[in-house]
């Protein structure tokens, strides 16, 4: 079927067009929350302005999902240094 035949049969295009509206909703407002949480500004003005039937929006979360992933896998040990009390720092001043 061409989209041609697709816009001659109004109820079909316009039940199209709201199954993608409702799908990009979903997936932008999802991205959106955790670009907002995440505090990324430039993500954020990206999403809300470009429309991609949601496709930006996967990829966006996708790629967030890949790093908190990469970034859970990566042990970082430090050593602290014990801290001297107050009482010995005293006494070494006098």
């Amino acid at each position: 079927m061409s989209f041609f035949a697709l816009y001659q049969q109004p109820p079909l295009f316009i039940g199209l067009i709201l199954a993608v509206s409702i799908w990009e909703l979903i997936w932008k407002g999802f991205a959106l929350w955790k670009a907002a949480q995440r505090k990324e500004k430039g993500w954020f003005v990206v999403l809300l302005v470009l429309n991609t039937a949601g496709i930006l929006a996967i990829i966006y979360l996708l790629m967030r999902l890949d790093s908190k992933k990469s970034k859970s896998k990566t042990v970082s040990v430090t050593t602290a240094k014990p801290k001297k009390s107050s009482k010995k720092i005293s006494e070494e001043k006098k």
